[in-house]
């Protein structure tokens, strides 16, 4: 129900919501890549963990760019994230340095053996331990300590995922309802949870990557499918054999190509009050959060909305029955009447929201009307026109 009112978000607060989201996914990288947690903490090591993901994130996109000539993006980018993995275990193992050298240095993640061993498989599933599990390894205390929040959680989350939700519309090439695909994503997540492994939905980033590469929806998908289902049976110990900075420039290209197709774009098109809106509402969710950025963008466009309506105006039409007829079959009695005392016949379209300031130029035009009969008609005395002013 709470994602019915992403339908209704003005269209600057839901593109500088994905805007917004592309800047974080390149601010993610860049520390991912040099393995910092604020950008404060960038030195000339973080330089130089940075600078391999720069150049991976420019290789794709030229190889993007070049791909009528190179071949389709969907084998030239995978090809390439393999060379570079190849690469870089080659050149490390040619200077003879191992495995840990590479964690210890930062180009590997410094996952401990107990981390990669503690990742769920297939068989931790069946030792669960059910109900046991939820009133011994659950700590509850926590749980209850953070109830003002969850229904902040709650609603932010819905709404994040309702905006993304076209995954599965992507993935099989068909028209699926977003509460549908919601309601699916749900059953799955609980059924995970109760089975003792991470709640995992389809990624809206996965599916738009996918499709830049020009790769078939549904292949993306299986693949996607694929991945988890290997490492439910091996873990998470094969994606430490990739280098941190591969990730780094995948989440960049990701970040780059929301930045692009909700940010740069659409100001190019955009008004100036729109694109105010819209550039307002990407640095409130970047500096301050998605939740007053979303709040201020859609305050920013009600008023926005208020000075336009008050701009073109509440009356769109001002007419009487001489002038307007309906498409409604009358006899010839009726149409004799009409064409006699259609005069006396006002007729006011309206348009937009009523607002109490527009309501005083509706007010104006039937004013405007009755001074006419007014001082058409001799037999109007005072009083009578008195109370029809009132």
């Amino acid at each position: 129900r709470i994602s019915f009112l992403t339908n209704y978000l003005p269209v600057q607060v839901v593109a500088g919501f994905l805007a917004g989201t592309g800047v974080q996914l390149v601010d993610k990288a860049v520390k991912m890549a040099g393995g910092i947690h604020s950008l404060a903490e960038f030195q000339h090591n973080t330089l130089v963990l940075t600078l391999p993901a720069a150049a991976l994130f420019l290789c794709f996109r030229l190889v993007r760019f070049l791909s009528p000539r190179l071949g389709p993006a969907a084998l030239t980018v995978p090809l390439l994230l393999v060379v570079s993995t190849a690469l870089f275990h080659l050149l490390w193992a040619w200077q003879g340095l191992g495995f840990e050298d590479a964690k210890a240095a930062g180009w590997l993640f410094d996952w401990t053996d107990a981390v990669v061993a503690s990742t769920p498989r297939f068989w931790t599933v069946a030792a669960f331990g059910g109900a046991k599990a939820w009133t011994e390894s659950v700590d509850w205390a926590v749980v209850a300590n953070c109830h003002p929040y969850m229904l902040t959680a709650v609603i932010l989350g819905v709404l994040k995922l309702s905006i993304k939700a076209s995954a599965f519309s992507t993935i099989f090439e068909r028209d699926i309802h977003a509460d549908v695909e919601l309601i699916k994503l749900g059953c799955i997540s609980v059924a995970c949870a109760f089975t003792g492994c991470c709640a995992l939905h389809w990624s809206f980033a996965n599916t738009n990557l996918a499709s830049e590469l020009c790769a078939s929806n549904t292949g993306g998908g299986l693949v996607a499918a694929a991945c988890f289902v290997v490492l439910w049976f091996t873990g998470i110990g094969p994606l430490q054999q990739v280098p941190i900075f591969v990730y780094a420039a995948l989440l960049a290209d990701v970040g780059y190509a929301f930045i692009e197709g909700h940010l740069v774009r659409p100001l190019r098109v955009y008004e100036p009050m729109d694109s105010a809106i819209l550039l307002t509402v990407v640095a409130t969710f970047v500096g301050l959060g998605m939740l007053k950025g979303i709040a201020i963008g859609v305050l920013l466009s009600i008023m926005l909305l208020v000075v336009r309506l008050h701009q073109s105006g509440t009356v769109r039409l001002e007419a009487s029955g001489s002038d307007v007829r309906s498409s409604y079959e009358r006899d010839r009695h009726s149409e004799q009447v009409l064409h006699a005392f259609g005069a006396s016949t006002h007729i006011v379209r309206l348009q937009g929201y009523l607002f109490f300031t527009e309501g005083a130029d509706i007010v104006a035009s039937v004013e405007r009307r009755l001074f006419v009969s007014e001082s058409s008609s001799s037999s109007l005395s005072s009083a009578s026109s008195s109370s029809s002013k009132k």
